[in-house]
């Protein structure tokens, strides 16, 4: 669910007792729509995201680390400037809107002090960060939205800000007893949850279902067969929220969090667990679905340019299978040709057909042979050799051109393969340079390509203290070959099958044990695209049996005197031994 007026109350409530005259430390911008903001409090440091994706809007405090580009967004500079090192007075929420407003101390040019405004618009796609001054002039925003954007509400540097325009729905933390009590008895024969969702501001569909939930032991109940103490129960759920008593709640389903709320769900029964605050609630929900919805959009381009080529290299390797089928039967026509020639005194101008003996054949049976009733025999002949002679040639182009388009097939199959698996994105960034490298995509951009971050390739550490490395992209494969390696230690990939290249380090051990193979063999299926298989075969050698082929592309090897494994993946194991 995304944040509702009550989720953005309880964050409003838990950072003020928080971040309450703390001091902006740093500010980072590691996605166009996200900030990212240090604080020094009395007792710790403590990291604040504030967030204006369109499907994972939220405000909340975050252990996690994220990316930082090399070069600071405008916005995040401009918060820089000004921010640090503000102290922040307070956090209040709009009316009960999803709206939050960070109140900062701040200083000018000069030293005069003033105050500042952050305000984050947590409102699905219309979500925005807002930077103002005192006066309610806007310095900036992450999303610039003009007219051609919003005729009702125009986002820009220099222009008044306004609050989200009104919905005409009631405050519920403002409402009578009495009010409710004629709400529903106006409103007969309606579902309460929808009639709490239409009248009602800052109510999610979650909590509106909760409240019929605790008033009628049923989510689905209608206004016409209520309890008695129907609006005391309302109006007590409204006491909590506008009293500040929360309850941060995750509703699980097996290891994934499905509904996220800031009062117990009693709906959901045993399947609610209790975070210790709102905003672990609040990143253990959000996470890892931002995170996955961000690298599939950031590899959605890629994706659709690979998916593209895959098809259309798989579309060529059927011609070429198709051409090479057609020619098994080239000989037929040089025989058809010999026929002609040994027969021409039989053959007169007019001719459709020859009927003759095939001599080709062991049991010398007749042939009828197609002549072209406007050529003479020898013409006819020459016919049946021209096709051959194409036919031959085509097969020998055919074969040639089959091969090299299996090798870029196999190779923008693991390409795919390096994209599914990306986890941040200097990850991508090197899949994408890659892929300029090899021609197949434009950087996008006239001036010159910033310098990337290097990626390092993945290390595991085995159950017997082998150092075990897991190439992210063909690049990394190449590298961890021919360059990490040494002719003794261990090779390993997955048979016939796009994925990784993986490397045991032997350093001065004789021998690699069982186990420690394994376990290789294991990750390097782990990161294959058998990753969800049974019985995977990987194959093993040492290094001094790889060899790279001239003009190969990146990652694209052949190797001999290899053993093969077969091992099934498995994740915890994988994750356990990950060096972190």
């Amino acid at each position: 669910m995304a944040m509702d007026g009550i989720a953005v109350r309880c964050t409003a409530f838990e950072l003020n007792q928080i971040l309450k005259n703390a001091r902006v430390d740093k500010v980072y911008q590691p996605e166009l729509d996200e900030i990212v903001i240090g604080f020094r409090t009395d007792h710790d440091n403590v990291r604040l995201v504030l967030s204006a994706s369109a499907n994972h809007a939220r405000v909340h405090l975050t252990t996690q680390k994220k990316e930082n580009p090399m070069q600071a967004p405008l916005f995040c500079m401009l918060l820089r400037k000004h921010l640090t090192p503000a102290r922040l007075i307070r956090v209040t929420q709009q009316d009960f809107e999803r709206i939050l407003v960070f109140e900062f101390a701040c200083t000018t040019e000069l030293g005069d002090p003033v105050k500042k405004y952050l305000i984050a618009e947590l409102m699905g796609r219309h979500s925005n960060l807002i930077f103002t001054e005192e006066n309610g002039r806007i310095i900036d925003s992450v999303k610039h939205i003009d007219v051609n954007v919003s005729s009702v509400r125009q986002i820009l540097p220099g222009l008044e800000y306004k609050g989200a325009p009104s919905q005409n729905k009631k405050n519920p933390l403002l409402t009578e007893e009495s009010e409710i009590a004629q709400l529903i008895q106006e409103n007969p024969d309606q579902k309460l949850e929808k009639l709490l969702l239409q009248t009602y501001t800052g109510l999610s569909p979650l909590a509106c279902r909760e409240i019929a939930y605790r008033v009628a032991g049923d989510w689905d109940a209608d206004t016409s067969r209520l309890p008695h103490d129907t609006v005391s129960k309302i109006v007590s759920f409204f006491a909590d929220i506008r009293d500040n008593r929360f309850v941060p709640s995750l509703v699980m389903e097996g290891e994934k969090s499905i509904e996220f709320s800031a009062f117990n769900p009693t709906q959901y029964g045993e399947k609610v667990i209790y975070p210790e605050s709102f905003s672990l609630t609040l990143e253990r929900y959000f996470t890892n679905r931002d995170v996955d919805s961000r690298q599939h959009q950031r590899a959605a381009a890629m994706d659709k340019v690979i998916s593209n080529l895959i098809e259309r290299t798989a579309k060529k390797c059927n011609i070429y299978r198709q051409t090479i089928k057609d020619a098994e039967k080239k000989e037929l026509q040089k025989q058809y040709g010999d026929l002609i020639m040994a027969n021409l005194y039989r053959i007169q101008t007019g001719d459709t057909a020859l009927v003759t003996q095939n001599f080709y054949s062991e049991t010398g049976e007749e042939v009828t042979i197609t002549l072209d009733p406007q050529k003479g025999a020898a013409q006819n002949a020459q016919r049946y050799y021209t096709r051959y002679t194409k036919q031959k040639t085509a097969e020998k182009m055919a074969k040639e051109q089959l091969q090299s388009a299996i090798e870029e097939l196999e190779y923008l199959e693991s390409v795919k393969q390096f994209l599914e698996t990306a986890k941040t994105p200097s990850e991508l960034s090197d899949i994408r340079d890659e892929l300029h490298a090899q021609g197949y995509l434009s950087h996008g951009s006239k001036g010159k390509k910033k310098k990337s971050q290097k990626v390092q390739p993945r290390v595991f550490v085995s159950s017997d203290g082998f150092t075990i490395y897991v190439g992210k992209n063909n690049i990394q494969n190449d590298a961890i070959t021919f360059q990490l390696s040494r002719s003794c230690d261990i090779w390993l990939h997955t048979k016939n099958i796009p994925g990784s290249h993986t490397l045991i380090v032997r350093g001065g051990a004789e021998e690699i044990p069982d186990r420690t193979l394994e376990e290789a063999a294991m990750l390097c299926a782990y990161h294959s695209k058998a990753k969800n298989g049974v019985k995977v075969p990987v194959d093993y050698t040492e290094c001094k049996f790889v060899k790279k082929i001239s003009g190969a592309k990146p990652g694209m090897v052949i190797y001999d005197n290899f053993s093969t494994a077969y091992v099934t993946p498995d994740p915890k194991l994988a994750e356990q031994l990950e060096q972190k």
